[in-house]
């Protein structure tokens, strides 16, 4: 959504800012952009209508800040104000409105403002000249007397900060804009690379081969008694030589 805004009276000229135990000028300053941060943290579009020039009369003070959100096309105008009066009896928060359209974000804003301890003096109709005089929704918040002591000792910049941006996103919504984080990236580490420790290879010791002792035989001496036409000669040959322990054997020549 698209919301123009102002801040208020200035610290010189005719269109001046009030003073009692806190200055409206200077306090307007730090609350009213809590409201304006956190309304684009959400995703509005804020367009700053405060005049950019000091010691202006009133007129011109208040013509600017009009044709300035006119020209913003705007759906909602914010007047950031603090109250004062000449008796420091009168405390409490109230909204400033135009029309109907205005109750709505009013009575959220006041409810907001109010939770922070504030007396609730109600959404009110008087003739102002922004409010009557631009084109869209506009409310004028005056969340505080200046001029009462109990009011400033409850005065937060923060805390009424985020209670007016509250009270409109009650009524507006938004999404948070999450910020992304920048990738850190770490610096690699160089690797450190242990030198490689050389491998010893002992010397093979040579095999020591048993000595295998190859036992000689003792030799066999064969005789040759004869040969024999008739096997029967031959069987009766062998056993003639077995009887005188003469070993012997019959071999059969082709």
């Amino acid at each position: 959504m698209k919301i123009s805004y102002d801040f208020g009276h200035m610290p010189t000229g005719n269109d001046i800012s009030a003073s009692g135990f806190v200055n409206e000028w200077s306090q307007i300053r730090e609350y009213a952009p809590i409201c304006v941060a956190e309304l684009v943290k959400r995703g509005h579009e804020l367009i700053n209508c405060t005049p950019t020039a000091n010691n202006m009369s009133l007129d011109a003070s208040l013509e600017y800040r009009v044709a300035k959100a006119n020209e913003s096309g705007s759906a909602l105008h914010i007047c950031f104000h603090i109250n004062a009066y000449s008796s420091s009896e009168a405390n409490g928060a109230e909204i400033e409105i135009a029309s109907n359209a205005g109750v709505k974000y009013a009575d959220s804003v006041l409810t907001e403002i109010c939770k922070l301890g504030f007396t609730k003096r109600g959404v009110k109709t008087p003739d102002l000249y922004v409010t009557k005089n631009t084109n869209m929704t506009a409310i004028l918040i005056e969340p505080f007397f200046c001029t009462n002591k109990s009011d400033c000792t409850l005065y937060n910049a923060s805390k009424l900060g985020l209670a007016c941006a509250t009270g409109i996103i009650n009524i507006i919504g938004g999404n948070v804009v999450e910020q992304v984080k920048p990738v850190v990236v770490e610096p690699v580490k160089p690797v450190v690379v242990e030198p490689v420790k050389p491998v010893v290879v002992e010397p093979v010791k040579p095999v020591e081969k048993p000595v295998v002792v190859v036992p000689v035989a003792t030799p066999t001496y064969r005789i040759i008694v004869g040969s024999f036409k008739n096997v029967g000669d031959a069987d009766a040959k062998i056993l003639e030589l077995k009887r005188i322990n003469i070993e012997s054997f019959m071999e059969v020549i082709k």
